[in-house]
C-alpha cells in the first residue's frame, strides 16, 4: 500500500499487511408501526479501509514514521488527504483517503513485535462528488433578474492549451463582435 500527498510517497511498512473494507449503507426505516420493510436511502457514507500489519520491535522508526503520517495536518488544521495505491481501494473505486478513528498498536504475545491497526476513511467519494455537482447551478438554470450580462472575460475563462469546440469558437467570435457595456464589467443596466 502506497499513500502519496503531492510529491511525497509513503510505503506502508510491515509484514502480514491486511486490508479490509467497511461500506456503510445508510438506510432509514420508514415502516412506522407496520410490518412493512420499506426503507429510504439516507445518503452514501464514506467507505473505510481497516489496515492491520506487523512491525518488529527493531522497526521502531517505521512505527514512529507511520504515527507522524497519521497525525499530519495541513495549513488549515485538517488531516492530510492521501492518494492511495492499493488493490482493494482500486477495486472499490477509492482514490483519496484520510486517517480516521484511531491508530492502535498492541504487543504480540511471545514475539518481539507489534500488531498495528488503523483506519483510512474515503475522502471525496464518487457519491460525494456527484452530490456536489448536483448542488451546483447549471449555466442555463441561472437567472439574471433583468440585468445585462457581458462576456468581457470570456478569454480568461478558457485555460491555456484547452481547445475550444467549433460552437465555442463561434460564440467567442460573437462575444468579441458585440459592443462592450460601459465600464466593461458586465454590470451595465438597461
Amino acid at each position: 500500500m502506497i499513500l502519496s500527498n503531492g510529491d511525497t510517497e509513503y510505503l506502508v511498512p510491515g509484514k502480514d499487511l491486511s486490508v479490509s473494507l467497511a461500506m456503510p449503507l445508510a438506510r432509514k426505516d420508514i415502516s412506522g408501526q407496520t410490518s412493512s420493510t420499506d426503507t429510504v436511502t439516507a445518503g452514501n457514507k464514506a467507505k473505510k479501509l481497516s489496515v492491520a500489519l506487523t512491525l518488529t520491535f527493531a522497526e521502531g522508526n517505521a512505527l514512529r514514521r507511520l504515527s507522524s503520517v497519521a497525525e499530519a495536518i495541513d495549513d488549515s488544521g485538517d488531516p492530510l488527504t492521501y492518494t492511495i495505491a492499493d488493490d482493494l481501494a482500486e477495486a472499490m473505486n477509492i482514490r483519496q483517503v484520510r486517517f480516521a478513528e484511531s491508530l492502535r498498536v498492541d504487543p504480540q504475545t511471545g514475539k518481539r513485535a507489534w500488531t498495528v491497526r488503523f483506519t483510512l476513511a474515503e475522502h471525496l467519494s464518487v457519491a460525494e462528488k456527484r452530490e456536489q455537482r448536483a448542488e451546483e447551478p447549471t449555466p442555463n438554470a441561472r437567472e439574471t433578474a433583468g440585468e445585462n450580462v457581458s462576456a468581457s472575460n470570456t478569454s480568461a475563462a478558457v485555460p491555456n492549451g484547452v481547445q475550444m469546440t467549433g460552437f465555442e469558437q463561434f460564440l467567442s467570435s460573437v462575444d468579441k463582435a458585440l459592443p462592450q457595456a460601459p465600464g466593461g464589467n458586465g454590470n451595465a443596466s438597461a
